[in-house]
């Protein structure tokens, strides 16, 4: 936040990541707080067609699903004990774009891998 700003992609992507590890600790709350202040970044930046800010608000969605399933589970008003694993997974071509940008390389490693080969090309 001190170097780019709460409104930047870095820090948004940063959050989605602290967002997940508290998911995983199912601190649902505290995750969705950080979920949505990325997703309301990515709609800023990117708009809400983008497959980045659908996928936030998907992640967004499953972490208020959780948060009301413990929360009645801790009422007790459910006997069962719900699942609280997240399982959604990162593909590996957002978890490179991430740390692309986190990092500020500005092109995901499939784009620069071709802006390679099609400078040898004779």
């Amino acid at each position: 936040k001190k170097f780019h700003g709460t409104g930047s992609v870095q820090v948004a992507m940063c959050n989605i990541l602290v967002a997940r590890a508290l998911a995983g600790n199912a601190d649902f709350r505290e995750a969705m707080k950080y979920q949505k202040h990325a997703f309301e970044v990515y709609s800023e930046k990117y708009g809400e067609e983008d497959k980045r800010t659908k996928d936030c608000q998907a992640f967004l969605s499953k972490l208020t699903q959780k948060a009301v399933e413990l929360q009645k589970w801790l009422q007790n008003k459910e006997k069962t004990v719900p699942n609280m694993l997240v399982n959604e997974a990162l593909p590996d071509t957002t978890i490179s774009e991430m740390l692309a940008t986190v990092n500020g390389i500005p092109a995901t490693p499939s784009k620069i891998k071709s802006n390679v080969v099609s400078c040898y090309s004779f």
